[in-house]
């Protein structure tokens, strides 16, 4: 890949961000990326004896510099800045763009070029109207931010475009090595034993004032200061009262390498405000204003994590992201200078624990925090973002019913997986499954009574967010998406699902709706991009009666949430169904429709009763609400079964039922793919189904016994040897792989 990383680094300083941007550029470039990092330099702040860039910051000259010169002067330098890059920008064409500048990713983003943004502090003034825009807008590929804090400051204080992704990837540090010879190095500075060291900027809040008051306190201790300028060393120096502490001064990256490794203890002492630059502590006049104690995550604790020597640190919230307490390092309250001694005291005395922390220390730091760990992150968050769709779900409502249980579960594992943009959008407010949905926050209602209605207002949806695929499950819902792609928006996918046998329902419902579904169907279901098939029945039913191209069909078994269904399984139930659900009882789920044909379920019920002296105590149990309520009812009580047939309505929670019961039937003249056939074979029930025109069985597989013809006493008679049999042999190992949602969901994805 071609990578311009965009810095706001003055290359070469002693600055901890040059660190990290020519660091980061390295390790990109080591991935066999072609990369090229824009720094600044500016006469003034440069290290100007520095001849060998690369060489100085420990690093393979494995990238191109590009070195800009800049008067540090910021609307001037902002000007320079973006008649140089952007020229380069059109010419290079950049497969990525990485920024440290809220400012140029803002000025790219207008030309059509957006970046992936990294920041390590919240936005100045100057530039925060700027990141505001970005973010509202949604005008980079991602932010990259420096811990979770900072993450969860941004989310609370600013509003984002839903798609945009925040991540966070904290600093890191490279794997050293000692290489032979080069503890010679070393000498020079004649490091003594029970040595202490602090490797960083003397800048206000960095703790060396505490340092100090530790060498009082621990003659037997000696401390060594690296860093800082000339100025603040001589500061410091006049504030020593003790002859066990040293300053070694400005040292670069593969000393400070060296030194870590070879001091006893590596301390680092933050105090509850620290800043990145400025003066030595808050009563001088030029401190400086950028107060990161929140949102830092320094460079200094993985590079002494690396160095698999005990580590002292604050107990700040910004610290505790990174290291444990007493697990992989001492993390004291800066305040008190009680708990750095009892800490230093600590390290002294116990070598075994000083071990064991330094260890846990590297180990993370290892599996967690190296350079190449970092680069690799942040390239498969951009090529996983590549790849990410905006996808929507359109249904007619939430409420209860097989397809909407299917597209709840769906929806759900999709935003879980988190590989696409996930909006579900329905016509009718409210609705049982609703509340089963797990984020709400892309949930869209229309508004419409009827789908025919929305067809505007979900073509106008999909054009506001930019929606890719769209994915639909009913017929009717088929038919609108199909219409919005061939009249209004041709860029879009649509993948149909049909939720059942066409065919073979028409012959139940007769009616000039279902003769006008029919005749669309035959004229535009093939304008569908992909069309999605439960079972191989519908997809002949498909093929054969509609004329539908068979290359656009794929077989997909809806997906189920087996953990779910466990759990709600198990889950308590009030003392009225606590009674229920003690008696023996037969169970069927579904709307009460003509569809379920429940008239033929209470004439087998009725038969097993009457027959057979074992059954006199069984109940039967229906679970659903429909038209046909009153009339199941009446044909009840006609039968005088009104003792032993309940119908119980709708139950949000079925599967305590379905665990409880003797045997699940299931009488449907047609079904697509039923999903109470499923549900029953994940927890083991007993099954006894009609063939659905061969729905059921492809279903059903071996985990239970189908009837094909209509005759009472014949089904109930198999009715009766299934309940009289013992043996229940289901595989759940066969069930997860063909109907677990993660499968199916994978399936379904590479229809994307």
């Amino acid at each position: 890949m071609k990578i311009l990383y965009i810095s706001q680094s003055i290359i070469p300083s002693r600055s901890a961000n040059s660190v990290h941007v020519m660091k980061m550029c390295s390790f990109l470039a080591k991935q066999n990326n072609n990369v090229e990092l824009f720094c600044y330099n500016i006469k003034s702040d440069i290290e100007e004896s520095i001849l060998n860039y690369f060489k100085f910051y420990n690093v393979k000259e494995n990238f191109k510099l590009l070195r800009l010169k800049v008067f540090n002067f910021w609307l001037l330098r902002e000007i320079i800045n973006l008649t140089y890059i952007i020229p380069k920008v059109i010419k290079n064409k950049y497969d990525l763009i990485i920024s440290r500048s809220i400012q140029l990713s803002w000025f790219l983003s207008l030309i059509g070029f957006n970046t992936v943004l990294e920041i390590h502090s919240p936005p100045s003034r100057k530039t925060n109207f700027l990141f505001k825009n970005i973010l509202k807008n949604g005008k980079i590929k991602f932010l990259i931010v420096i811990n979770e804090a900072l993450k969860q400051h941004i989310i609370s204080n600013y509003s984002k475009h839903k798609y945009l992704e925040i991540v966070v990837l904290q600093d890191a540090a490279e794997k050293s090595y000692l290489k032979k010879g080069e503890k010679e190095i070393l000498k020079p500075f004649n490091i003594k034993k029970n040595s202490v060291g602090y490797l960083g900027h003397l800048y206000q809040g960095r703790g060396v004032d505490l340092i100090i008051k530790l060498a009082l306190k621990f003659p037997m201790n000696n401390f060594y200061i690296v860093g800082g300028s000339d100025a603040h060393i001589n500061t410091w120096k006049k504030k020593i009262k003790s002859s066990n502490i040293f300053f070694l001064g400005f040292q670069n990256q593969k000393i400070c390498s060296l030194l870590r490794k070879k001091f006893d203890c590596l301390i680092a002492p933050y105090q509850k405000k620290v800043y990145v630059y400025g003066a030595l502590s808050d009563n001088k006049q030029k401190k400086s204003k950028l107060e990161t104690s929140k949102w830092m995550s320094p460079l200094k604790l993985f590079e002494y994590m690396e160095a698999q020597k005990p580590i002292i640190s604050s107990n700040l919230p910004a610290i505790r992201e990174i290291l444990k307490n007493n697990e992989d390092s001492i993390l004291c309250d800066p305040g008190k200078i009680n708990h750095w001694e009892k800490a230093l005291i600590k390290i002294n005395s116990d070598v075994l624990f000083s071990k064991k922390i330094a260890f846990n220390a590297y180990k993370k730091f290892n599996s967690k925090y190296t350079w190449d760990i970092r680069a690799t992150k942040l390239i498969d968050i951009f090529l996983r973002l590549q790849k990410r769709k905006n996808i929507a779900i359109f249904n007619y409502s939430l409420e209860g019913g097989g397809t909407e249980y299917m597209l709840t579960v769906l929806y759900n594992k999709l935003v879980e997986k988190n590989f696409h943009n996930l909006n579900l959008v329905i016509c009718k407010e409210k609705g049982h499954y609703e509340k089963k949905i797990k984020n709400k926050t892309n949930l869209y209602i229309l508004n419409k009574k009827r789908v025919i209605y929305s067809i505007y207002s979900l073509y106008n949806f999909l054009k506001t967010n930019k929606i890719n695929i769209l994915i639909t499950s009913m017929s009717h819902t088929n038919i609108v998406a199909i219409v919005i792609k061939i009249l209004l928006y041709k860029k879009l996918k649509v993948i149909i699902r049909e939720s059942n046998t066409i065919s073979v329902k028409s012959k139940y419902t007769k009616n000039l709706k279902n003769n006008i579904l029919n005749f669309l169907i035959k004229k535009i279901y093939n304008h569908a991009d992909k069309i999605i098939a439960p079972t191989n029945i519908i997809k002949k039913d498909l093929i054969k009666n509609y004329f539908v191209n068979s290359n656009k069909i794929h077989t997909l078994h809806n997906p189920y949430n087996f953990n779910e269904i466990f759990l709600k399984s198990v889950e308590s139930v009030n003392k009225t169904e606590k009674k229920m659900l003690s008696k023996p009882f037969i169970l069927s789920v579904g709307r009460l429709n003509p569809q379920k044909n429940y008239d033929l379920l209470i004439k087998i019920f009725e038969y097993i009763y009457k027959k057979n002296k074992k059954f006199k105590n069984y109940k039967l149990y229906i679970l659903g609400e429909g038209r046909d309520k009153f009339r199941l009812k009446k044909l009840i009580n006609n039968a005088n079964m009104s003792q032993n047939i309940h119908l119980l309505g709708f139950k949000s929670n079925p599967f305590v039922y379905m665990r409880k019961c003797k045997l699940f039937i299931l009488t449907s003249r047609f079904e697509g793919h039923s999903n109470v056939l499923v549900h029953s074979q994940i927890l083991k029930n007993k099954i006894l189904a009609s063939s659905a025109a061969g729905a059921n069985a492809e279903v059903l597989g071996e985990n239970g016994q189908i009837f094909k013809d209509q005759n009472t006493a014949k089904i109930g008679d198999q009715l009766i040897k299934i309940l009289l049999n013992k043996n229940v042999k289901i595989s759940h190992k066969k069930l997860y792989n063909k109907f677990s949602d993660n499968n199916v969901v994978y399936q379904l994805s590479k229809l994307f």
